[in-house]
């Protein structure tokens, strides 16, 4: 699988990048995903506004949730830094995805979020919301991602010793 994007820029002119996730180091997947967990730092405002989003959804995203999200961020920044080549971790790191797709297919098939983004801002947060839409998909692709690094991973007993 691969995502097309343009994420280069040179004078001016869009240059289309393709990233393949067979491609993608285990120090790059680390340090991505450790990024984008830290992403909702956007959506909660620097967890000054953790409320709304923990409205959505209580039992996946109480104030301790969206903290334990940051706590995955610099785990999976750890493993991409310090990879020692088992396949083990990002396993695991694929099941912790895997939950969190399926909180979301939860959450979306019982919610119309079309019509939360349409509400008044008042009654809801607009980041909030945005962040519920587009949190299933993202760890979808890092689902994929963790999978397919565990499965090219080299067995952690067979690795070099130092």
């Amino acid at each position: 699988s691969s995502v097309t994007g343009l994420l280069h820029t040179s004078m001016f002119r869009f240059t289309p990048v393709r990233l393949s996730l067979s491609a993608m180091s285990p120090l790059v997947l680390g340090l991505l995903a450790g990024v984008v967990n830290f992403g909702i730092l956007l959506f909660n405002v620097g967890l000054t506004k953790w409320e709304p989003i923990a409205a959505l959804d209580p039992n996946v995203f109480s104030h301790h949730g969206q903290l334990m999200i940051l706590v995955w961020g610099l785990a999976f920044a750890a493993a991409g830094i310090s990879d020692d080549g088992s396949s083990r971790i990002w396993f695991a790191f694929a099941v912790e995805k895997a939950m969190y797709v399926f909180a979301w297919l939860s959450w979306m098939s019982t919610h119309d979020a079309l019509a939360l983004l349409r509400a008044s801002p008042q009654d809801l947060s607009i980041l909030a919301t945005l962040f519920m839409s587009i949190y299933g998909p993202v760890d979808l692709v890092f689902f994929l991602a963790f999978l397919r690094q565990g499965l090219v991973a080299k067995d952690g007993s067979k690795r070099k010793k130092r």
